[in-house]
């Protein structure tokens, strides 16, 4: 199945769970239902949750979430860019599969770090049964189920970026725009794929009962489909569903709508995150000397 391919009836399979989770997470009547079946769905994921989430938030939390792998050769570069060009925001990461040593090592880097806001957690889960591309789609997927578990114990702005990003420049101003907001998604409505009308690399969540109820029902619905079989995208696709379920089913449900400056793989001077496509992160030179510096 080639990344264009996403079947009809899985996509409706997706829709439907959305609409499920959407209409039972709002009923009174059904409330004690609801409440089993998130339990059921996030078990495993708050079972094998270790670390801490940042204490105190002056500002907001940049959250970003991938392997050991992914991380060594790019999640460095995003934490370190965020800590010298958008200075005084908490820097969480999570870490799938996490091996012990690495968990040391983490644990001195946050010694290490003056500001003190770096903080990290990590899983036991075992996803080295996926092979190919499936590994992936896990991957992209599973981070918004922690990004939920980091919102529900932060209360506070919470910025999730694709770990292969590069900060460029403060993202203060961008936070303040947010302010009355409940979200920030990166929509690109034009586009004739479901899956593609969201681009994940960037998702603003506001400290807002709202807000936290739709990235709830975004976990909770990755959770179910994780243990089935993968798609391609199937974070933006839900993270889409559910945008269009809330947007229709809350009138007073703000979302401001991000921009390519928020993930930027053109690396223009006045965006705020530089994020390289495929394989353009390996070739792309600006890309890559943001990297070195």
């Amino acid at each position: 199945m080639g990344k264009k391919d996403f079947p009809w009836i899985p996509r409706q399979t997706v829709r439907l769970v959305c609409w499920l989770v959407f209409t039972l997470g709002r009923s009174q009547v059904f409330s004690s239902v609801f409440k089993l079946s998130k339990r059921a769905a996030l078990r495993r994921y708050r079972d094998s949750l270790g670390g801490g989430f940042p204490g105190e938030v002056q500002k907001g939390v940049l959250f970003l979430s991938c392997d050991e792998a992914y991380y060594r050769d790019f999640g460095t570069h995003l934490v370190n860019s965020a800590l010298r060009n958008s200075p005084g925001f908490n820097i969480h990461l999570h870490v799938n599969n996490s091996s012990d040593d690495f968990r040391q090592e983490l644990g001195r880097f946050a010694a290490q770090e003056a500001t003190g806001l770096f903080s990290y957690s990590w899983d036991t889960l075992d996803f080295e049964s996926l092979s190919g591309a499936r590994r992936w789609y896990y991957l992209a997927s599973v981070r918004f189920v922690r990004l939920y578990q980091l919102v529900h114990a932060c209360n506070a702005p919470v910025l999730s970026l694709d770990a292969d990003g590069v900060v460029v420049k403060s993202l203060d101003a961008k936070f303040a725009e947010m302010v009355a907001q409940d979200a920030g998604i990166y929509l690109r409505l034009d586009n004739t794929l479901d899956w593609r009308k969201v681009l994940a690399s960037a998702l603003f969540i506001m400290p807002t009962a709202r807000a936290e109820r739709y990235i709830r029902d975004v976990a909770i619905v990755i959770a179910w489909l994780l243990k089935g079989k993968l798609y391609y995208h199937i974070d933006q696709l839900v993270i889409y569903y559910m945008w269009r379920f809330y947007t229709t089913g809350e009138s007073d449900f703000r979302v401001a709508q991000l921009s390519q400056e928020m993930a930027d793989w053109e690396c223009r001077e006045d965006s705020y995150v530089w994020s390289a496509k495929g394989e353009r992160k390996y070739l792309n030179q600006e890309f890559l000397q943001a990297l070195e510096s």
